[in-house]
């Protein structure tokens, strides 16, 4: 692995603010705009990717709890400052430590289904006993096809998230951050 040199504290603490403000901004288009939720909620979730591929994990952790705390303040649908603090928020972080840590890609992607179903059974049990929630299951399709169609969205959302954060590191990085 080729050595990369570690940005200065002064620069993962103005990125992180840079990218705390986007994905605020993102979360707050997500809530108020009628079209367009989906690939907002996504762009807020693929922020975390700048931070991590310059390995300011740290940083990252920081940037995702204060726009969390201005998302829940901020935001006048708090339905989707819940979805990025119960998930999308902080799975940047953990898709990006798992990735660097472990080799098998099977091993990988059971891990992140795990990871991703134990944050959504966290939220749904916070929606229900602590916001009081009313959730209500359809009698016509079986839990089991649920369950199915959101694996399949969490393999959809991490597929997308590596092809991004391949262009980040292709692309992007190099305008943000030029060689001297």
């Amino acid at each position: 692995m080729a050595y990369r040199e570690k940005l200065s504290t002064s620069k993962q603490l103005a990125l992180g603010a840079m990218c705390t403000a986007l994905t605020v901004l993102s979360l707050f288009a997500a809530s108020i705009l009628p079209a367009g939720r989906v690939p907002f909620l996504f762009f807020s979730c693929m922020i975390m990717c700048v931070m991590t591929g310059e390995d300011a994990y740290l940083m990252a952790l920081v940037s995702f709890l204060a726009s969390s705390l201005i998302s829940l303040l901020m935001l006048p649908n708090k339905a989707f400052a819940g979805l990025y603090v119960v998930l999308l928020g902080h799975y940047g972080i953990f898709r990006s430590l798992i990735g660097s840590r472990i080799n098998s890609q099977v091993i990988k992607t059971l891990l992140k289904l795990l990871y991703c179903n134990v944050c959504v059974a966290i939220g749904l049990v916070l929606a229900i006993y602590l916001l009081g929630a009313q959730l209500t299951m359809p009698d016509t399709i079986p839990v089991w096809i649920i369950v199915l169609v959101v694996e399949v969205i969490f393999i959809l959302l991490d597929v997308l998230y590596n092809a991004c954060e391949m262009i980040y590191q292709a692309r992007i990085k190099r305008a943000l951050f030029p060689r001297r």
